[in-house]
């Protein structure tokens, strides 16, 4: 079980359905943008999913983590 959250209204909704497949939908009570917040989701998925960063900068920041054994709040 997937768990989204509208960041307009915070009305939390699950589904079975993947982040990917949700990504695009709005919020059923007011229209705003929903994003997944669990379980287990990385906090790498949840910037992407906000826009706050893109792919490229990620997955430079991955890999300095990697390397670097830094967490990647730490890197971003």
């Amino acid at each position: 079980m997937n768990i989204f959250k509208c960041l307009d209204c915070a009305q939390k909704f699950y589904s079975s359905a993947e982040a990917r497949t949700l990504k695009n939908s709005s919020c059923q009570l007011c229209g705003g943008k929903i994003i997944a917040v669990g379980p287990h989701i990385k906090l790498g998925a949840i910037l992407l999913q906000l826009g706050a960063i893109d792919q490229d900068t990620l997955d430079t920041a991955l890999n300095r983590q990697e390397h670097e054994k830094l967490r990647i709040g730490e890197i971003l």
